[in-house]
């Protein structure tokens, strides 16, 4: 795990003013801090939803994180409360782990992960857990309980997985394939669900936590086995300075083993393991779709998933001069307007969707930034020992054995050449093509990537 950590205990006095960065969604509740706990404080049927941002919790918290939540329930019937993960409080979208309570006849406690859009909870996963609970006298009656929701991005999926009290392992887990624009942190925190009126503060939330997620294997290992960013960046230092007793800084060979994953980039002209499907999915009456900022290549055709229609992505001026209305209607065009908040290209469908439907489109990403020492260059593996001779090329501008120079430079050259021929082989593979062109929509000056704003020449 990483360092970066946020936690709330509600250990302060008693107070109508949470406090400590929380904001409140629906008024029908009274949330308050009462004996060191978080609870409604109103005998009725009432929902409050206590949250904050991610970033605003720990700015280097990224879109993949875990939140514990302690909790506990009194009173009698049907009781429930939720983890918000990745959440959009104005549009009620994200994801939410339920654990519901019911000692009316049945004594049973229950987790359900459900994908909310707009709202409306569609279960991706539901299981009764009544044998992991903690209990006070065959009752879990005001026993708290631990709570643990992990979200991580899989391919082209979301994964939510679910440990409850002392359980090492997922009791539940889920993958949701439908909604991948759901990647941002958004916000996170507790909805208290009340469902029974003349009892205050059925739900208690003791205690909240969320912590980043550690890049790790399936294993839950770090990868030792790969290229990592901080063996290639250290066979530079060594390559560099196996001659001399210099004090090398190795920070600056991180600086130039990115510039190298860049050059290879671009010597390759757009190489084939930098492409990829975007699977996306519309919603009722919502034409603009933003691809993932490190999108500087499109397709130009996207494809309907399910009735296999295609949607032609055509020149943006040509369209609006020709287009005066809008109407609703199943998307046959679209179009770039721009970049988004996040700093991808926006796609908008023609006509507006009148109904949710799959999406995907074939992309080229520019590489990431590398920045963690375990992280994986977006580089095949059998090239990524030539990325340390391009950093050791970088080394050698600043030398004066020019000898040294040459052998370097001649080595960095040699890679290049390699990966472009790797490229080439895959493009002529039939396997490996999903569509016929990979055009080129970009109609700015500019494009974005993970290395900034960068001109187009």
């Amino acid at each position: 795990m990483t360092n970066a950590f946020f936690e709330d205990g509600f250990d302060r006095a008693d107070n109508t003013d949470i406090a400590n960065g929380w904001s409140f969604n629906d008024s029908s509740g009274d949330l308050q801090i009462i004996n060191q706990t978080a609870r409604q404080n109103t005998a009725s049927v009432a929902t409050e939803t206590l949250y904050r941002t991610v970033a605003s919790a720990a700015s280097e918290i990224g879109a993949e994180y875990a939140v514990q939540a302690i909790v506990a329930s009194s009173g009698s019937g049907v009781r429930a409360g939720r983890i918000l993960l990745r959440y959009n409080i104005t549009d009620d979208d994200g994801y939410a782990v339920k654990i519901g309570w019911d000692d009316s006849s049945t004594d049973a406690l229950t987790l359900t992960i459900f994908k909310v859009i707009a709202g409306s909870d569609t279960s991706l996963a539901t299981l009764d857990v009544t044998s992991f609970m903690n209990t006070g006298t065959s009752s879990y009656d005001n026993v708290f309980q631990s709570l643990t929701a992990r979200i991580y991005d899989e391919d082209e999926s979301v994964k939510i997985e679910v440990k409850l009290n002392d359980e090492s392992d997922p009791v539940l887990s889920a993958n949701d394939k439908g909604y991948p624009q759901f990647r941002d942190k958004g916000s996170f925190g507790f909805r208290f669900e009340d469902n029974a009126a003349a009892v205050a503060g059925h739900i208690f939330l003791g205690q909240i936590a969320i912590e980043a997620i550690q890049e790790v294997q399936g294993d839950y290992s770090i990868r030792p086995k790969y290229w990592t960013f901080s063996r290639i960046y250290k066979q530079a230092v060594t390559e560099a300075t196996r001659d001399s007793h210099s004090n090398i800084d190795t920070t600056t060979f991180k600086v130039w083993v990115n510039a190298s994953i860049q050059e290879m980039y671009e010597h390759c002209n757009r190489p084939r393991w930098s492409d990829d499907i975007i699977t996306f999915k519309s919603k009722l009456g919502i034409e603009d779709y933003e691809l993932p900022d490190d999108v500087v290549y499109y397709d130009s055709v996207i494809h309907d998933t399910l009735n296999q229609n295609t949607i032609d992505v055509v020149a943006a001026d040509p369209f609006r001069q020709g287009t005066t209305t809008t109407s609703s209607g199943t998307p046959y065009e679209a179009y770039e307007v721009g970049t988004g908040v996040h700093g991808g290209p926006i796609l908008r469908l023609y006509p507006k969707p009148n109904a949710a439907k799959t999406y995907t489109i074939r992309v080229s990403k520019s590489p990431r930034y590398l920045e963690d020492d375990d992280q994986i260059p977006d580089v095949p593996q059998n090239l990524c020992q030539w990325l340390s001779w391009g950093a050791v090329m970088r080394y050698s501008l600043r030398d004066s054995d020019r000898t040294h120079l040459r052998a370097s430079r001649d080595m960095w050259v040699r890679g290049l050449d390699m990966a472009r021929r790797q490229s080439k082989r895959l493009g002529s593979s039939k396997r490996s093509r999903i569509t016929v062109d990979l055009s080129r929509h970009n109609f700015n000056d500019y494009e974005q990537s993970r290395y900034g704003i960068r001109r187009r020449w």
